[in-house]
């Protein structure tokens, strides 16, 4: 495509990307506007705050959003907000970002489960098909797009998804739920919530997925039908007084998968079919205090396991994640969030018939250790509102880093907001980056040598400075509109 007519194509693109965001509602059952506006989120500032006074472009996909759009994966439920680009590559893979950058392996957007970074340090990115989990268990998926590195951590550079589960209390008696179809050729959920007492209650569930393939441009079996099946627990425990609140949930999940890979040999590729194993769990365990109305702190900690083989890698890694997090209120119109976590992983990597790593790089023990810190205060009133915050990190790719923010919101009317938003985000070097090699390829037949691509232990990491401008208002009961730049 011609220079010139490519970036025609790219400045559609981006003004399309920069028109409002249009939130109707409609149906009675659903949240009104002004419910909606309310809504308590966590996503931008790792700390309750209204939608409506968030200075980031926010938007939030409720379980009512899920129910009636009928979709049947994560995946799906996230073409639902504006800004996410979604594509669907294979039956059993996606590719996921915002604001552009998409790809199979984008590595720029950071997503949580329950405060869990399900992210994959191979390439940095989210192998979507291990997201599977029961839909109906979901309270809403918060998009933040933009950066949010600052709070979050390192990968938040074009947004933040974090998706919520519902607490126990919502989730008692019987579920089941099944569904069949000429693609979803098979979806059955089943989950079972129950009490122990008044101060305790749990839920277990399991879920199985086969899905068949999709279809070649000359309508033929694509052959990369999948199935998965999935199972685990929550429970949660509060005090008498509410002052105290304690969950531990878990899961493990089994998944096979027809792919296809085109394979590179001594001269070329060759395409070829194969069936990829993957499975997993993780168990977290969270707890909270409430020393006052002003004061709480939270720690988190929680194990995650990963395994997948398939011709084009054979990874094992088991990894440990601790976070501490304190808010606490140090006047009526100052809020401060600070905290700081250690991530340890191991792995043993990569090793293919298409790839390896570097002899000194087969197992590694990855260690990352972080302090954050946001603070909010109020001016004229609550009519304008000013936050600053930053995140110090030490990754074993790329040493100290720093990842401040800066944010302004003005109030011009009760149903008006004007934001402002300066920061800098970091996406850290990956496995792949730092110590790949393939296969020796030889492009050109004819000539006596090949070529070899491999990792580049002297990248820095990637840096990305954004400022971001947005304008929210609802003119109506049922139309809000949010805009960015």
């Amino acid at each position: 495509m011609p220079p010139s007519i490519r970036f025609a194509f790219q400045s559609i693109i981006m003004l399309v990307s920069c028109l409002p965001a249009l939130v109707f509602a409609v149906n009675p059952d659903d949240f009104s506007i002004e419910q909606l506006m309310n809504m308590k989120v966590t996503t931008p500032n790792r700390s309750e705050q209204s939608f409506s006074d968030t200075a980031s472009a926010v938007f939030v996909i409720t379980e009512n959003d899920i129910r009636r759009s009928g979709v049947t994966s994560i995946p799906d439920a996230l073409r639902l907000a504006p800004g996410i680009n979604v594509a669907q590559i294979t039956s059993s893979k996606w590719a996921i970002s915002a604001r552009g950058f998409n790809s199979r392996f984008a590595n720029k957007l950071l997503v949580l489960v329950d405060g869990r970074a399900v992210y994959n340090p191979d390439f940095n990115g989210v192998y979507w098909e291990a997201q599977d989990m029961v839909l109906e268990d979901i309270d809403r998926i918060e998009v933040l797009r933009g950066s949010g590195a600052s709070l979050w951590g390192t990968n938040a550079v074009n947004g933040v998804i974090n998706i919520i589960t519902k607490h126990t209390e919502e989730t008692q008696g019987g579920l089941v739920s099944a569904l069949a179809g000429s693609e979803d050729q098979g979806i059955v959920s089943l989950r079972y919530g129950d009490a122990i007492n008044s101060q305790t209650h749990f839920r277990v569930y399991s879920k199985y997925s086969n899905r068949d393939g999709l279809v070649d441009e000359q309508d033929n079996d694509a052959h990369d039908s999948w199935e998965v099946s999935r199972g685990g627990f929550r429970l949660d425990w509060h005090s008498l007084a509410g002052t105290e609140r304690f969950k531990i949930q878990g899961d493990y999940y089994a998944q096979d998968a027809h792919i296809n890979l085109n394979i590179p040999n001594a001269v070329s590729f060759t395409p070829t079919r194969d069936k990829g194993e993957m499975s997993g769990g993780h168990i977290l365990m969270r707890f909270e205090h409430d020393f006052s109305l002003s004061s709480r702190v939270s720690a988190q900690l929680y194990y995650d396991h990963y395994q997948r083989n398939d011709l084009f890698q054979n990874t094992l890694r088991d990894a440990v994640d601790f976070e501490f997090k304190h808010e606490v209120a140090l006047s009526a119109d100052n809020t401060l969030v600070w905290g700081g976590g250690y991530r340890f992983s191991h792995d043993e990597g990569l090793q293919s018939s298409v790839a390896t790593l570097r002899p000194d790089q087969q197992e590694k023990d990855l260690h990352l250790y972080s302090l954050f810190f946001q603070d909010r205060q109020q001016f004229f009133e609550g009519d304008v509102e000013l936050s600053f915050g930053t995140r110090v990190q030490h990754y074993n790719f790329g040493g100290w880093q720093f990842e401040p923010n800066i944010k302004a919101l003005w109030k011009l009317h009760p149903e008006h907001r004007l934001w402002v938003s300066l920061s800098r985000s970091i996406r850290r070097i990956s496995r792949v980056e730092d110590a790949i090699i393939f296969n020796p390829i030889r492009l050109f037949p004819t000539l006596p040598f090949s070529f070899v691509l491999t990792g580049n232990n002297q990248l820095d990491p990637e840096e990305q400075y954004s400022a971001e401008l947005g304008y929210r208002f609802w003119p109506l009961k049922e139309l809000s509109v949010d805009m960015t730049v």
